[in-house]
């Protein structure tokens, strides 16, 4: 859940001899490649990365962003997944229920 731990241990961001800290301040560079031979449109997100996303219906992507989110954390997603609801309910007007769709839609779906 805290990947970006992972990229440089701690102690590196703090010796001196690494070249991070420079007169007390944190230096960070960060190169971002885009890969032009991908076709992003038949790009399978579940077999590269094991995840799916949320496709924008128009002014959603700050919803599904925060929805996507929160999937990722543990105990919420317990949370809402022990939200109670009732055999019947319909989930455009049940709030739990469509939140319990979504997450799982989210983590076992193969598609967005």
């Amino acid at each position: 859940d805290w990947g970006f731990r992972e990229f440089v241990p701690l102690q590196e961001l703090r010796d001196p001899r690494s070249g991070f800290l420079q007169d007390d301040k944190l230096i960070i560079t960060a190169r971002v490649r885009v890969e032009p031979q991908v076709n992003w449109w038949n790009w399978d997100s579940k077999k590269e990365t094991g995840y799916v996303g949320l496709k924008n219906q128009g002014a959603t992507c700050y919803m599904n962003s925060l929805l996507q989110t929160l999937t990722h954390l543990p105990y919420f997603r317990k949370a809402v997944y022990h939200m109670h609801t009732t055999d019947g309910e319909d989930p455009e007007s049940s709030i739990p229920l469509a939140l319990q769709r979504i997450f799982y839609k989210l983590q076992y779906s193969d598609t967005s």
